[in-house]
């Protein structure tokens, strides 16, 4: 389970067997979601959350720090996918961001 990101407490990852379309799952605590990324002619068009099934969803201002690390860093993630899940690089550094992305 590759993460990401962490960001305010929010953990940014893939599951090793994870499947198209390209998402992140986003954890905090007892909280969890997953953020599928929209696209549309090889742009972002939006980053729909989705709840998962057993899980507490991550609280209104939690999926708001979300969406602004995902929307500013998407370029990132979407490369770290195709490393990860098409060109096989199974390992890449967990960044930590410790100021708020506006």
């Amino acid at each position: 389970m590759p993460t990401i990101y962490k960001y305010f407490g929010l953990s940014f990852f893939f599951y090793a067997n994870d499947h198209l379309p390209v998402h992140v799952h986003i954890e905090k605590e007892n909280r969890a979601t997953v953020a599928v990324f929209e696209m549309l002619n090889g742009k972002l068009e939006n980053i729909r959350f989705k709840k998962i099934s057993g899980a507490n969803m991550l609280t209104p201002a939690e999926l708001d720090l979300a969406k602004s690390l995902l929307t500013a860093k998407h370029e990132i993630i979407l490369q770290r996918w195709t490393d990860f899940f098409v060109k096989n690089k199974k390992s890449f550094r967990t960044i930590t961001i410790t100021k708020r992305i506006k």
